[in-house]
Formats: C-alpha cells, sequence, structure tokens
C-alpha cells in the first residue's frame, strides 16, 4: 500500500488548499465547524405578512423591526445586521413566498456571542420557527495527477480526442491494467450525445469558462450585459454572465480545478479535437449541454444558487460538496434544494418540469449521516473503481442511491483516477465521489436530450436509478450500500417502449417448513431493458389465477440480478399444516407487468423436534495456561421440517467469585490477565435436512450448563 501511495503522490503536481478572501457582507470565520458572528432564522408563518412589509432600523450595532420580543432577542446578542437569506426577486417573489423562503433571515451577530448559545436563546421565541448556526461546508481534501498521453489504442473512438482514449471509465478495454468497470457511454452515443437547451448548474468551485474544451458548452446569461455593473436582467445579480460567484458576492467566476474537472465529465466538448470528451458534450455541432458555474466553496451564502439556479434555467444540479461533520445539516439549504427540486424547468419550452438535485456521498468510507447526500430527496452517488469495486474512500449505506465511476488510485497504481479537464487548457486525473457524482449528473442529461416528451423529475429519476448493472456481487461486504448499482448510460438513455419482461415458467417451491417456504426461479429477459426491476410475489391458501391474483398476499421484490439467473426467496410467518399457493410476476422499470407465472403449491409441515446427546458437559479451562477449551455433543432433528437453531456461550462473572479449581485465574494484576480472561460470545447456526412422514411433535428449548460460577 505505502509503494502505491508513493507511485500516486508521485505524479501529483499540485495540491490544492482552498483559502479564499473574505467577502463583504459576512463573516467567514468558522470554529469547531460553524461561522462566527453569524446566525440564520426563519420567522414563524403567521408573520409572513408582518415580516414581508417590516422596516428594519440598523443604528451603532442595533437591529429593531417592529417585532418586539425578537428586537430585545437582537439587542442583547448585539445584533449589527439583518438582511433576507433569499433576496427580494420581483419576477420570482410569489414563488419564494411560496416555499416559506421570504421567511429566512441572516442575523450578523457580535464575534465574540457563541452562534450555539444565540441559536439556543432564538429557538426559544414564539416568532422564531428555525434559529440554526451556518455550519462549515467543503469538499474533500484532492490531489491532481497531471495527464500524460498513454499507450491505450482503440480500433476506433466515436469523437477525435486525443484524450477520449484514456477515460476508461466511459469505455473501459483494460487500458489500465485494471477490470473492465465503466458507464457504458459508447453505446448510449449512438443514440444522443446531448442537447444544448439542458442547462445543468454546477454547484462547487468555479468552473474555468474560458477553458478552450469547455467555453462552448458553458451557459451564458444572453439578457446580462458584461462588466458594466448593473443587473440588467433584474434578477438580483450583477453581471451574472455565467452564473455567480457566491463565495465572492460577484458576477466574475474564478477558475478552479475541482469544479472544472467536474464540469469537464459533464460537458467538455466533444469531437473538437482537444482534450478529453464530455458525457453530454455533444457532437462538434453545437448540441452539447450547458454548464451554469456557481461558485459556492469558500464561505458564501451556499443556499442562495439553488434559487439562483432554478429562477435562471437550471433543471439538473450537480453538487459534489458535503458538511465536515457527520450528521450536520441546515435547514435553510435543504428548504433551499426543495425549492429547485419543486420549482425548476418552471418555463415555457422546458426539457423537465421541476429540478433532479444529484451529490456525491462523500470520501469517509463510512456509513453514517453524510448531508446533503443523506437527504432523501437527493440522488446520492457512491464511487467504484475499475473492477467494479466501492472505491476505498466512498462513504455507503442504505441511503445511498446509485454508484458510478470515481476512480481509485488507492488500490490501483498510476492512471486509475478520472480524466477531465483543469484550468488552464490542461487535463489530469482525480478520484473521488466528487468525481462519480458528474458521471450521474451527465448521464441524466443525456437521458433528457433523449426524451420524446417533456420529462418530470421523478420520471428522471426513475430512469437513471434503473438504469444500472448489479455490483453486489463484486462486493459482497457492501451488498444493498452502493445504491440499485452501476449507473449504465446505455440503458438510463431508453424510453418506454411499453414492452413487458418476459413471463416466469418455472417457479418452484425449494422447501418449505412448518412456518417458511423458500421459492426459486430464473430471472426472465427483457427486450428493452433487459432484465425485469422488480418482482410482485404473490400467496395465498386458495389457488391463484389471474382473475383473482389481486386477492393475494403480495411481496415486492427488487431484483438487481441478471438475465438467465437463479433468485430465489423466504417467505415467512405461514401456517402450519397448511397448504399454499404462489405466482409471481415481472415489472420492468417503467412498470410494464408481465404476465403471471406458473402457480407453484406445497403444504407446510408439522415442524422439527431438536434432540441433544449430552446429559451434562464439562470443559475445564486454565486461563493462565490458555483462553482456549472445547467439549462436543451431538443435536440431531427427529421430527418433520427444517430444524434451525443456534448456540451462545456465556461467561456469567467477570471476576473470581469462588475458588473453584477447574477455572484457574491469572492473579489480580499479572501481566496480560484482561487479555487472557477476555471470554466473548460466540453463536453457530444450522440448518439440518427436512425428514418427512413423521408425526407432529411439541418443541421445548434445552439449556446445558458448564457450570454455575464463576
Amino acid at each position: 500500500m505505502l509503494r502505491k501511495l508513493q507511485q500516486i503522490f508521485s505524479r501529483v503536481s499540485l495540491v490544492l488548499i482552498l483559502t479564499l478572501p473574505t467577502a463583504p457582507g459576512w463573516s467567514q470565520t468558522f470554529k469547531d465547524g460553524i461561522r462566527q458572528g453569524m446566525v440564520k432564522i426563519k420567522f414563524a408563518g403567521e408573520l409572513s405578512e408582518t415580516v414581508s412589509s417590516m422596516a428594519i432600523s440598523r443604528q451603532s450595532n442595533t437591529v429593531t423591526t417592529g417585532i418586539q420580543n425578537f428586537d430585545v432577542m437582537a439587542k442583547s446578542l448585539k445584533t449589527s445586521n439583518l438582511y433576507r437569506l433569499f433576496p427580494y426577486d420581483a419576477r420570482n417573489e410569489a414563488r419564494l413566498r411560496r416555499h416559506g423562503l421570504h421567511l429566512w433571515y441572516v442575523m450578523e451577530i457580535d464575534q465574540d456571542t457563541d452562534p450555539r448559545a444565540a441559536v439556543l436563546q432564538l429557538n426559544k421565541l414564539r416568532e422564531i420557527e428555525i434559529a440554526e448556526t451556518d455550519r462549515e461546508k467543503s469538499i474533500a481534501p484532492y490531489q491532481v495527477v497531471e495527464h500524460k498521453p498513454s499507450a491505450a489504442a482503440f480500433n476506433a473512438l466515436p469523437f477525435n480526442d486525443p484524450y477520449l482514449k484514456d477515460q476508461w471509465h466511459y469505455e473501459n478495454t483494460n487500458q489500465t491494467g485494471f477490470g473492465d468497470a465503466d458507464v457504458n457511454l459508447f453505446e448510449a452515443w449512438q443514440t444522443t450525445t446531448g442537447a444544448n437547451n439542458i442547462v445543468v448548474s454546477v454547484h462547487d468551485e468555479g468552473v474555468d469558462v474560458k477553458h478552450e474544451d469547455l467555453k462552448a458548452n458553458i451557459w451564458v446569461n444572453a439578457d446580462e450585459i458584461p462588466n458594466n455593473g448593473i443587473d440588467d436582467d433584474l434578477n438580483g445579480y450583477i453581471d451574472d454572465i455565467n452564473g455567480f460567484n457566491f463565495s465572492k458576492n460577484k458576477g466574475l467566476i474564478d477558475p478552479q480545478h475541482h469544479g472544472t474537472h467536474v464540469a469537464g465529465t459533464i460537458a467538455a466538448v466533444n469531437n473538437n479535437g482537444k482534450g478529453v470528451s464530455g458525457i453530454a458534450g455533444g457532437d462538434g455541432s453545437g448540441n452539447g449541454v450547458k454548464i451554469m458555474s456557481l461558485q459556492i466553496l469558500g464561505g458564501g451564502l451556499i443556499e442562495r444558487s439553488y434559487v439562483y439556479a432554478a429562477n435562471n434555467g437550471a433543471v439538473i444540479s450537480q453538487n459534489s460538496w458535503g458538511y465536515t461533520t457527520d450528521g450536520y445539516f441546515d435547514q435553510s439549504v435543504l428548504d433551499a434544494i426543495n425549492y429547485f427540486i419543486a420549482e425548476a424547468g418552471n418555463y415555457e419550452g422546458s426539457p423537465m418540469r421541476g429540478g433532479l438535485v444529484i451529490f456525491a456521498a462523500g470520501n469517509s468510507n463510512l456509513d453514517g449521516y453524510w448531508y446533503p447526500g443523506r437527504y432523501e430527496p437527493i440522488l446520492s452517488v457512491a464511487s467504484i473503481g475499475p473492477e467494479w469495486k466501492k472505491a476505498a474512500y466512498s462513504n455507503f449505506g442504505l441511503w445511498v442511491d446509485i454508484a458510478a465511476p470515481g476512480g481509485d488510485q488507492i488500490e490501483y497504481p498510476g492512471i486509475n483516477g478520472v480524466l477531465s479537464a483543469i484550468p488552464g487548457n490542461k487535463y489530469a486525473y482525480m478520484q473521488g465521489t466528487s468525481m462519480a457524482c458528474p458521471h450521474v449528473s451527465g448521464i441524466a442529461a443525456l437521458a433528457l436530450a433523449n426524451r420524446t416528451k417533456q420529462l418530470s423529475a421523478a420520471e428522471l429519476w426513475t430512469m437513471i436509478v434503473t438504469a444500472t448493472v448489479p455490483i453486489d456481487k463484486q462486493n459482497p461486504e457492501f451488498a444493498g450500500k452502493l445504491g440499485s448499482g452501476a449507473i449504465d448510460a446505455a440503458i438510463a438513455i431508453r424510453s418506454d417502449k411499453k414492452i413487458a419482461p418476459d413471463a416466469i415458467t418455472n417457479l418452484a417451491v425449494k422447501g418449505i417448513a412448518q412456518e417458511f417456504a423458500t421459492l426459486g426461479w430464473t430471472v426472465p429477459g427483457d427486450d428493452d431493458d433487459n432484465v425485469p426491476r422488480l418482482f410482485n410475489l404473490y400467496y395465498s391458501k386458495t389457488p391463484i389465477t389471474a382473475g383473482n391474483v389481486m386477492s393475494a398476499t403480495k411481496i415486492t421484490l427488487n431484483n438487481t440480478q441478471g438475465a438467465n439467473t437463479e433468485f430465489s426467496f423466504e417467505v415467512s410467518d405461514l401456517l402450519g399444516l397448511t397448504t399454499y399457493y404462489f405466482a409471481v410476476t415481472s415489472v420492468d422499470r417503467w412498470g410494464n407487468t408481465s404476465l403471471l407465472s406458473n402457480i407453484a403449491t406445497a403444504s407446510t409441515n408439522t415442524g422439527p423436534e431438536i434432540v441433544v446427546s449430552a446429559e451434562s458437559l464439562e470443559m475445564n479451562v486454565d486461563a493462565g495456561e490458555s483462553t482456549t477449551a472445547t467439549t462436543s455433543f451431538d443435536i440431531s432433528n427427529t421430527k418433520d421440517g427444517i430444524l434451525r437453531w443456534e448456540s451462545t456461550v456465556r461467561h456469567r462473572e467477570a471476576t473470581t467469585a469462588l475458588n473453584i479449581s477447574a477455572i484457574n485465574y491469572p492473579k489480580a494484576g499479572s501481566a496480560g490477565v484482561r487479555g487472557k480472561a477476555n471470554v466473548g460470545r460466540s453463536a453457530s447456526h444450522y440448518t439440518a435436512p427436512i425428514r418427512a412422514n413423521v408425526a407432529q411433535a411439541s418443541f421445548e428449548p434445552v439449556e446445558k450448563r458448564l457450570c454455575y460460577f464463576p
């Protein structure tokens, strides 16, 4: 491992440390992950009209609003300024009010006042619905490994971009010497390469909007005149030509590595004979998706970027940032994200109604409450390496929605990061869920480009999370914790052709006992979606037909297996000595349902009976000489049904209670006592075969004690 890391860092040309100057209007000093000198409040909803018309007065570190209780509190906190978190916008004020965003305000308080203490006091006021600190946000530390053209070769490439052959994460032919994981992009490009009426907002560091491989696909605010210091389009932002720099509260975007790399994966210009390719970068004819750069990292009011994006035409929000601490989140940020999800695409000719927000899962190699990716309405992306395995750094959990290649230069040497653009017309490899996430955003844009109608955000979500290949087999430790699988672009762009999966014809009862039955069948194919995404398993005590199937008990099962593989499931909580009937239907990613399978039937039995051979057991342990001892006994199943059993070894006491010669503990204080006397718990599990034609029997637990003390 050390050798691998040395190889990686020997190629590192830059380790970026983010340091930005303080912007006017708010503090950018953080202590223990909390911004100093500022808190955020949301006034109670019943004060909506009062808040909308209140006159804020600022005099010598005193703010008054006319809301008496609040003004007293504001004075005690030495409040020097109070202003709307989401600025007034004449064109969109009705939408802001509909989501209660007009009730959010920023309070600038004394730098010596603990913001957490201020929040506790403010939350006691009935006039305040929420008071919260501003928690620190960041991107994970990253390394930039400059690109050097490799010797990898393809027989043919879709575009003439010279470094496309090194973007293994698009089409992996083992260029790097490790595996074949990719997003199957070349097949998707045979159908679509992008559409220039789709805007993806990149909430990140600044994008190099003048990069020769990006500038043709950068969003331009046509209603704003560059660099005249005037808000020409009256959207509340001055000189916002390609987005906005929320970190410094200005229109000019700073070219930075992380944001530029993310943008390049989504929309680097294709077929221009330069550098790399973007997933939805078009075919060189001007049809690439557009990148709106929203520079948020470094201390700005991050919430504003989501309202800006929704109000200015973005429909997909790309995010490769997170909180510095597990469990941290700002309700104001979640409210802003909800606004984007609900209000994006609200303009004539929009490709989608509503917005899709996509977040990197994080790089802590942990399952935890990592926000905003953990937030349920957000599509969260984990990272895999070139062999379909979870990247060493990637977060994981049942909250993750999908996985994508993010590179893994920890486990794999050299060029197994993601290749994309960096500032100054350069290119580099980087790794992280930050790099996995834009793969999903780019494929979402590609799927939207191939639509046959205006989509809803919910429809696009479904198209993405069901467009996967299974990777649980390669990741047994993380089965079910890397989302629905690894994203496949060729599947994602498909439209609903109304073709249902094939019907299942070999449903069978593989085993049955007194209260459960194991069923098995072969996963069928699907002409337009490869495999079904769901199975509906029905069971009943009466015969099942196509006419009465809806009255049977139904269990819905997710399918992550490929066609022609064996699928099994255990139905539990059945009644003993009862005949049951079983049937299954397959459902594709659009909800098209197959015909009913064949009907399988079987009867539950009377259950097992356990017989333990030993009446007494002896086991001597001299903990001064050894920490292990053995004994044996036989367990038999003499009745019908499957026997499941477990045994637990208990250590009854932790100290010597009696002088029993058979258990010779070391004397207290002797070396290694704690380690030698550390007797833990263990359990064993075993399933015995079914025995048929045996009379009904009862079941009683059997306990064997080795000794009562210590």
